[in-house]
């Protein structure tokens, strides 16, 4: 079905589209990367566990798990010129699964984050209503804080009843939790809305990286610009003070967090994890096309480690733009100033400190551009990827990439459909949830196990069968039970299976190299390389080949040890033991407190 086609209908050489320059590139991986949610969730998770002790875990699941799967993906496309279905098969024919599904799961996600970015081109249009329509001088009671309905702020009047329709004329919630909900309401400016987010999207990408490499040089720098800009305007706001103290120190009401007792909660090491995983816009299927555009001597890891210090530059920066408005908000006793996560701060809280500033109109505008252009930039390389997935295929090369574009952009905003009415919005929040965290977390860990363990496995076991066996055998044998051990059947001390783990893995290790060196004669030097290491040594030195200046001796042993180990051993096990705390969460309580039925 997937069978690469060498040459075109007119029976000349396939030409590939490349980037303006590697400049570019990197850009548009820039853009890609950094979405809504390094705005309007990752100042939350620095406050939530206790400000700058946050970094300790974040950093390490940085350079452990983040950083070395994007360089993966960088490679594999580089270097094989091909989108995410077909660098798979290049490394096994039976892997080329793992592209089809990430492709497609990443697509889907376009479905509902499409949505997103359409409330905030309401938003855009709002901006232009004078008064706003969330403005004091729309409410109805002495604290001038409600309008219809006296159980809401009148920002999340705007947000959840004329926008969402979650609640109806009567102020009436739509029941999520313990039925399926009555009654069905569309959301008609949303809908116009997401229809006008997807022919922009067709706009980006019809013409391939050639206008895409126009295109990111607005859609990436603006949104920079207008968050410096905010974080500007946070410093002069009265209270921002004690909204920084929150945002790096943790502090609530004065009182500081416990620094061991937030390090030893797992919840903060796995949301670390998390944080970094889908920020950085890995196992997606978006980096492996961007790169396949790229010539394929440039140099992989300066790349990487731009794009990804960049992305977490950018988080860090917005935080200082959300945490004053909390601030600021704090002070004014608002009752919406503890919306300081996700939609509930970036619809919600936002607009209620903007609406009493000196320009409220200006800053609406600059707030909804920013997370229009934050969304779009990753909406577009998620289509993009998809479209290069597809052209890459035997019958998909029939296609124009005009009319790949249309057909991609069209259905997906046929689909989009569904998550403009009034039970739209829970429905997003579950699909997003059990798609992003389960689909996309076990791509993850298929990708790793494709690069780490399958390919070259021949290769190794033809270097010594026994050796081999043993450190596959130790390593999987251990990992998959272990996890669902200790959070289902030891939850109060599932910490304990960390050290066993390891301590186990470094024992199999062991006996492995010892049974390659004695039994199998093999000289350490090869074991580490072709055993210990196979599937991953092999492109660990290729990107290393590619570094400018040439790596030191030192440096590149360190590096490969480095990247090797997190690739195929570290992220599998991290990845893994994610997925079974959110079972195992899930489990206990349904998510989100909905019905069942959902």
């Amino acid at each position: 079905m997937f069978e690469l086609p060498r040459f075109g209908p007119d029976g000349k050489p396939l030409e590939r589209d490349r980037w303006a320059s590697n400049t570019t590139f990197v850009v548009a991986a820039i853009g890609a990367a950094i979405g809504v949610g390094n705005l309007w969730r990752f100042p939350y998770l620095v406050y939530k566990w206790g400000g700058a002790i946050f970094f300790i875990p974040y950093l390490l699941c940085l350079f452990l798990l983040g950083l070395p799967m994007m360089m993966l993906e960088f490679s594999l496309g580089q270097v094989l010129q091909k989108g995410n279905i077909a660098v798979w098969e290049k490394l096994h024919p039976r892997l080329q699964g793992i592209g089809l599904a990430s492709t497609l799961a990443s697509y889907l996600i376009t479905f509902y984050y499409n949505v997103i970015i359409a409330w905030a081109l309401v938003y855009l249009c709002a901006s232009f209503i004078n008064p706003l329509p969330w403005s004091v001088q729309n409410t109805t009671n002495a604290m001038q804080t409600s309008g219809k309905c006296a159980e809401l702020h009148i920002t999340e009047e705007f947000f959840y009843k004329d926008i969402l329709h979650v609640y109806d004329d009567e102020c009436v919630k739509y029941n999520s939790s313990t039925t399926m909900g009555e009654g069905t309401e569309f959301q008609w400016q949303v809908w116009l809305a997401s229809m006008v987010v997807w022919a922009i999207c067709f706009i980006c990408v019809f013409k391939g990286v050639e206008l895409s490499s126009k295109i990111v040089w607005i859609t990436v720098p603006l949104p920079l610009v207008f968050v410096f800009i905010m974080v500007m305007n946070a410093l002069t706001l009265n209270n921002s003070d004690y909204g920084f103290r929150m945002y790096l120190k943790g502090e609530e009401n004065g009182v500081a967090p416990d620094v061991i007792e937030n390090l030893s909660d797992a919840g903060m090491w796995s949301e670390a994890c998390a944080q970094i995983f889908f920020s950085l816009g890995v196992c997606m299927g978006i980096m492996v096309s961007y790169a396949s555009h790229n010539p394929v001597n440039v140099d992989i890891v300066k790349n990487s480690f731009t794009v990804a210090g960049c992305n977490s530059s950018f988080s860090f920066l917005a935080g200082f733009s959300v945490f004053g408005t909390v601030g600021y908000l704090n002070g004014l006793n608002s009752k919406v100033a503890d919306k300081t996560s996700s939609i509930g701060l970036a619809f919600i809280a936002y607009p209620a400190a903007i609406e009493t500033l000196p320009g409220a109109n200006f800053w609406t505008f600059l707030l909804a551009t920013t997370l229009f252009a934050l969304g779009i930039d990753s909406a577009f390389a998620i289509v993009e990827a998809t479209c290069t997935v597809i052209k890459d295929t035997a019958w998909g090369s029939k296609f124009s990439k005009p009319a790949m574009s249309g057909i991609l952009c069209g259905f997906g905003a046929v689909c989009s459909t569904v998550f403009c009415f009034n039970w739209g919005f829970t429905y997003f929040d579950i699909v997003d949830h059990y798609l992003n965290v389960y689909l996309i977390l076990l791509m993850g860990i298929f990708q790793s196990v494709a690069c780490g363990w399958v390919h070259c496995f021949e290769d190794s076991y033809a270097k010594s069968k026994i050796s081999t066996l043993i450190l596959i055998v130790g390593y999987w044998a251990m990992l998959v039970p272990l996890a669902w051990l200790a959070y289902f059947a030891f939850p109060n001390d599932s910490w304990t299976a960390i050290p066993i783990f390891w301590g186990w893995f470094f024992l199999c290790a062991l006996v492995s190299m010892l049974v390659g060196m004695f039994v199998s004669k093999l000289s350490f030097k090869v074991w580490y390389e072709e055993v210990f290491f196979y599937g991953v040594k092999p492109i660990s030195e290729h990107m290393c080949g590619l570094a400018k200046p040439a790596l030191k001796p030192f440096v590149k042993i360190v590096f490969e040890y480095w990247w090797c180990m997190s690739i195929k051993f570290v992220f599998p096990w991290a990845i893994w033991w994610l997925i079974i705390m959110t079972i195992k969460k899930d489990s206990t309580q349904l998510y989100g407190d909905y019905n069942i039925g959902w």
